[in-house]
């Protein structure tokens, strides 16, 4: 690929933050999704961390299917 050398994807790359409770964006779906998790004095801890999510079934293929992402677990902030 000319113009994104090695960085090109083939389809669009999504990723997704959000707080604990509000799943207004649908974590699931994204390719990455970040959960901002926070300690008790309001101060970031780091991320939940889910991948893998995003790729969508091909229409009038019935061996394909969504797939929601998977958790992968915990990084804290000094790790981001």
């Amino acid at each position: 690929e000319p113009l994104y050398g090695t960085q090109y994807l083939p389809r669009k790359f999504k990723i997704g933050v959000t707080v604990p409770g509000d799943n207004s964006l649908d974590i699931y779906t994204n390719d990455i999704g970040c959960v901002v998790i926070m300690n008790d004095a309001g101060e970031l801890e780091g991320f939940n961390v889910m991948v893998g999510g995003g790729m969508g079934r091909t229409h009038n293929k019935e061996s394909t299917f969504a797939r929601a992402a998977d958790h992968m677990g915990f990084v804290p902030k000094e790790d981001i």
